[in-house]
């Protein structure tokens, strides 16, 4: 039976703060200026925290989020084998949300859908002064699928987890890779997937 919200009654404001792990799947940029073509390379299991803001229409709820995932890239897998690289990758994201709710007192499920867009930044890929992969920084679009499950602690706090699976599109920028070069090159990273395993605070205003 479907009934109130995961923080209490419906017509009502809520926040929620959120931290947890971030699963990247396999990387991939291409640099122009390099002949070989594009490279492969691997995240780092990264961090995650988020704030949101919403309200709560009864079974329905809509938010705005705010978040930030980040891990770090290690190596570079190149034609003539990995390069270790001393990089970094993070994704300040602003995503509209909406979730149904499914109230089972005093657990809520919930499942839903967010849109928004992410400032993704990788930083530089270098190894012994020789830059690889030029800093790049750009603003793309992002959504995500959501599930998760939530405990009434009193009428007006739950706490619960969240699984997020989040898809931001590629990035392309230009950049100086190799220290030779007088003018810089076009760079292509692939599209993002992450799954976010997170826990989160909730209270409805």
């Amino acid at each position: 039976m479907i009934q109130q919200s995961a923080v209490g009654s419906a017509g009502s404001f809520y926040g929620s703060l959120a931290g947890g792990v971030a699963l990247f799947g396999d990387g991939r940029v291409d640099v122009s200026s390099n002949p070989s073509g594009a490279s492969d390379f691997e995240f780092d299991t990264g961090l995650s925290a988020a704030l949101r803001l919403g309200y709560d229409f009864g079974s329905l709820r809509l938010e705005g989020e705010i978040s930030q995932i980040q891990a770090d890239i290690s190596n570079l897998d190149t034609v003539t084998g990995p390069v270790s690289v001393g990089s970094e990758y993070t994704s300040l994201g602003f995503m509209i949300n909406g979730l149904w709710d499914f109230d089972f007192q005093p657990f809520v499920f919930s499942a839903g859908l967010g849109l928004g867009v992410s400032n993704s930044k990788f930083d530089e890929m270098s190894n012994a002064g020789f830059v690889a992969v030029a800093e790049s920084e750009e603003t793309v679009f992002a959504a995500q699928l959501i599930l998760s499950a939530a405990y009434h602690l009193s009428e007006n706090t739950s706490m619960g987890i969240s699984y997020r699976y989040q898809m931001i599109s590629d990035v392309n920028d230009q950049g100086f890779v190799d220290t030779e070069l007088v003018s810089p090159s076009d760079m292509s990273f692939d599209n993002i997937d992450v799954s976010i395993f997170e826990l989160f605070f909730t209270y409805e205003f």
